[in-house]
C-alpha cells in the first residue's frame, strides 16, 4: 500500500511558485495568507526547502516594485500577494506601471471580484481563477495581451 502525499491549497500555491523557479513572495499581508505562512513554516521545518522566499512588505506598492525591480534584476518573474479590495487597488499603479514597462509577474488575491481566489498572470492582464490554475498548472509568466480572451 502506498500512501500518497496530500496538500493543502497554500502548500499547492507554493510548489506552483517553486516549479516556476519564483525565489521571492512579495506580500502585503493580511490574515487571509495565515495557511501561506503555516506552509512556508511547516516546509522549513520538514524538507528544509528555502524557496520560494517571503518578504513581508509595508505596503502593495513597495510588494508589487519589489517584484518588478528583480525582474529588471534577474529576468525572472516573481510572485506578488495583494490583500483584497483596497490591497488590490493600492497596488494599481504599481502593477499599471509593471505592464506598461513589459514586467511579468503573477499576483494573487483572495476573494476578488467573485468570491473565488484569482491570479493575475503578468500585471493588471488577465484574472484567472486559482481553481482553474491549480487543475491545469500555472504557465510560466508571460506577458499577455489584454484583449486574449482567457481559456
Amino acid at each position: 500500500m502506498t500512501e500518497t502525499a496530500t496538500m493543502n491549497g497554500a502548500e499547492a500555491l507554493l510548489e506552483l511558485f517553486r516549479a516556476q523557479g519564483t525565489d521571492y513572495i512579495f506580500c502585503s499581508p493580511i490574515a487571509a495568507w495565515a495557511p501561506l505562512w503555516e506552509a512556508l513554516a511547516k516546509r522549513k521545518a520538514t524538507r528544509n526547502v528555502e524557496t520560494p522566499r517571503y518578504l513581508n512588505c509595508r505596503h502593495e506598492v513597495l510588494a508589487v516594485g519589489l517584484a518588478a525591480g528583480y525582474y529588471k534584476a534577474t529576468g525572472r518573474a516573481q510572485a506578488v500577494l495583494l490583500p483584497t479590495g483596497l490591497g488590490v487597488l493600492n497596488g494599481a499603479m504599481a502593477l499599471r506601471s509593471a505592464y506598461h514597462e513589459h514586467i511579468p509577474m503573477v499576483v494573487v488575491s483572495p476573494d476578488t471580484l467573485v468570491g473565488v481566489p484569482l491570479l493575475v498572470i503578468s500585471s493588471l492582464v488577465s484574472l484567472i481563477p486559482v481553481g482553474t490554475a491549480l487543475g491545469v498548472g500555472v504557465p510560466a509568466p508571460v506577458m499577455v495581451n489584454r484583449r486574449d480572451p482567457i481559456a
